[in-house]
């Protein structure tokens, strides 16, 4: 609806909104929040309760004993010329040289 100056930029009423809120609030804002506590879809899992350890027993339970990890055998290399290695230059190493002299 229009204003009765007749500007058509300027909207006074909006009917599917309630006449309290603001214009510049967004649909959304005009939904009542939920009534009553919010439930998860899940509930937390409850443990049941436990009983205290006795103190003549002890914290852990012994288990079998573990049996020694054996070491892996070593690859062979494969056939063919190795892949290139990065050398330094042998500039460099003069330069390091040189510097530890003085």
């Amino acid at each position: 609806m229009l204003r009765s100056s007749g500007t058509q930029n300027e909207v006074t009423d909006m009917p599917h909104l309630p006449p309290h809120l603001p214009l510049h609030l967004p649909y959304y804002a005009a939904v009542s929040p939920p009534s009553g506590p919010l439930h998860a879809h899940r509930p937390e899992p409850v443990e049941p309760p436990t009983t205290p350890p006795d103190p003549a027993e002890p914290d852990t339970i012994p288990g079998p004993t573990p049996e020694p990890i054996e070491p892996v055998e070593p690859v062979t290399p494969p056939i063919g010329d190795p892949p290139p290695q990065p050398t330094q230059t042998p500039q460099a190493a003069d330069r390091q040289s040189r510097a530890l002299q003085c």
